[in-house]
């Protein structure tokens, strides 16, 4: 994993990072785990649905490389969070 920042540990002398992304390899697995298949309790009909939602391009498969789960990751943290007061 590669870091990305270090904690509060550094500073008692550790080199331990606060926050670390994903390798390759964990990326790949992480896509494999969330790929978009079918549950084994839904039914026909429903999986159906699920798909038709899915072919008006608002949802997104798990990102497979290291390149796209940066891209993911970085959308994701430009999103205000709800709670965030209105304007005016």
């Amino acid at each position: 994993m590669r870091a990305i920042g270090f904690c509060e540990s550094r500073k008692r002398g550790r080199e331990s990072p606060s926050a670390v992304l994903p390798s390759a390899g964990q990326i790949r697995a992480f896509a494999a785990q969330h790929a978009f298949q079918r549950p084994a309790w839904m039914p026909d009909w429903q999986w159906q649905r699920v798909q038709e939602l899915k072919a008006l391009g608002r949802v997104r498969d798990y990102p497979a490389t290291p390149e796209a789960y940066g891209q993911w990751m970085d959308e994701m943290l430009a999103r205000p969070p709800r709670s965030a007061p209105s304007a005016g």
